[in-house]
């Protein structure tokens, strides 16, 4: 499943990669159901890479498979042989192009759509390599009786399955009520909580430009408060006489005052 979704992408080298090592678990665990898929799924990348003789190895590879698989009751679809048939005519081996495109017509339980491929491939055989047109016109009417029938069978499954999965117009009218409901309920959800997330976020936003203002007011006092310190200090430095001053207004006026020392200087 991993390389045909690769393959799907264009990436075949990765693609081959993959797939080869699902095809070694698969030939290791002996899963045979599995391996009619890998040998499928190789037939149609190399077919897709125009890789003739590798597609054609693994055509036959799948067709055996699914043959053996189908025979014993495991595989409930009839063989697929379009691949095979598509193989022999990209390599210009006509008859058995030819051969395997009858069979997959005449195969009990062949699905619409495979015989719709064989009969364009058998148009498309006799048209361009056998150069009969008579027989080349009577496969392509089949083609479009059987591409009718596929329509058809299309136009009725789906109408079957419109039929199938209809409804009453009183249980249309109910659910739409009820989804309406719901979307009321679910738009309004929205908006109250988009309001209250706003809200908060509002809230929160104020609440930061506040603290932001007054760490600011603060910074500024703080600011101030030493500028007037350093402004004190540099008169203090400038002007000694002042301060001398300052500090004998400090001194109290009615104490007396002793000094001592052991120099030979006078007072």
């Amino acid at each position: 499943s991993d390389g045909k979704r690769i393959a799907e992408h264009g990436n075949f080298g990765e693609a081959f990669s993959t797939i080869y090592k699902a095809m070694g678990i698969a030939r290791e665990n002996n899963l045979r159901v599995a391996l009619g898929r890998v040998y499928s799924q190789l037939t149609l990348c190399h077919t897709t890479c125009q890789n003739l003789d590798s597609l054609l190895y693994y055509a036959k590879l799948s067709v055996k498979t699914n043959e053996q698989l189908h025979a014993e009751g495991i595989r409930k679809e009839a063989t697929n042989y379009i691949f095979l048939c598509d193989a022999y005519r990209k390599l210009g081996q006509t008859d058995s192009a030819i051969f395997y495109a009858r069979k997959t017509m005449d195969t009990e339980g062949t699905p619409l759509r495979n015989k719709c491929a064989a009969a364009q491939l058998l148009y498309n055989i006799y048209a361009d390599l056998k150069g009969d047109y008579k027989t080349s016109m009577e496969w392509m009417k089949i083609y479009n009786k059987l591409t009718d029938s596929l329509n058809q069978a299309s136009i009725t499954a789906n109408i079957s399955a419109v039929q199938n999965a209809a409804i009453s117009e009183q249980e249309k009218s109910s659910l739409k009520k009820e989804n309406k409901h719901t979307l009321d309920w679910l738009i309004w959800s929205i908006i109250i909580g988009a309001t209250a997330i706003i809200a908060i976020s509002a809230r929160l936003i104020i609440n930061r430009r506040r603290y932001h203002k007054e760490i600011q007011k603060k910074e500024e006092a703080f600011n101030l408060m030493i500028s007037e310190m350093r402004h004190k200090m540099e008169l203090t430095k400038t002007s000694p006489i002042a301060s001398e001053a300052d500090a004998h207004e400090a001194l109290p006026p009615s104490e007396d005052i002793t000094l001592t020392g052991n120099t030979k200087e006078k007072i």
